[in-house]
């Protein structure tokens, strides 16, 4: 047994007491004890056990609990471009539907709101923002949540055994995967309605079920990146999919 299927294997047996905690934490762990003992391990063998843990972890949980405190280590330790190769090894590999490719992507900020319906915005700061010919996906942590009502928010989290950011995400994330772990946060690009350009930002409107309502929900979209030079792009992406 080579030393990565040895490393597999752990990561399984390490899963499996982690489904035992409220938060994951023993695999999480795990993971940055391997990558700091493994010295000779490479960015590809550590990828793949990234990728297991992200296969066998329940995506709420595992973007909630194990995400933040792995990717925040990592880019530290390996820096930002490694990370985000793993990044998009794992969403082209395990979340990708089939025939859907990467258009574009840039680093930015994703802000998504339902409207009339409470608890479910979300804004995610330094993230890594892919646009595909299917959706976006917002790869980053949740940082702000001042449009919830935190009082339902969190009622619903405790109900969950779940974080409130996670509990907001749940009303409707996973339905938008239809069952596809999604390695980030999944935001619709279609059918738009409306596009709005700002100096700094792009936002737009799209109109889709959501689960549990009988009529079409409005989902406000807001696109912020880094580099102004990026709008031109996101723009026409956005346009093709009126």
């Amino acid at each position: 047994m080579s030393e990565l299927e040895e490393l597999i294997q752990q990561t399984h047996e390490v899963l499996e007491k982690s489904k035992k905690t409220t938060m994951y934490s023993p695999i999480g762990k795990f993971l940055l004890k391997v990558r700091q003992k493994y010295k000779t391990l490479s960015d590809a063998d550590f990828t793949v056990l990234v990728a297991e843990a992200f296969r066998l972890t329940p995506q709420m949980m595992f973007m909630a609990y194990l995400y933040p405190d792995l990717i925040r280590i990592l880019k530290k330790r390996i820096g930002d471009d490694r990370v985000e190769e793993m990044i998009k090894f794992i969403l082209e590999k395990y979340s990708f539907y089939e025939g859907e490719s990467v258009l574009f992507e840039f680093n930015g900020i994703g802000i998504q709101r339902i409207k009339d319906i409470k608890g479910t915005a979300i804004k995610i700061k330094s993230a890594r923002i892919y646009m595909t010919n299917q959706r976006i996906i917002v790869n980053g942590v949740i940082s702000e949540s001042k449009f919830i009502n935190f009082l339902m928010g969190g009622w619903l989290g405790l109900a969950l055994g779940e974080p409130m950011d996670v509990a907001l995400e749940v009303r409707y994330q996973q339905k938008l995967t239809e069952g596809k772990s999604c390695f980030g946060y999944e935001m619709p690009i279609r059918p738009i309605e409306q596009i709005i350009r700002k100096p700094n930002e792009i936002n737009y409107i799209v109109k889709r079920k959501v689960e549990g309502k009988k009529k079409l929900k409005t989902f406000n979209i807001s696109l912020i990146s880094e580099a102004r030079d990026d709008l031109d792009k996101i723009e026409s992406i956005l346009n093709s999919n009126q």
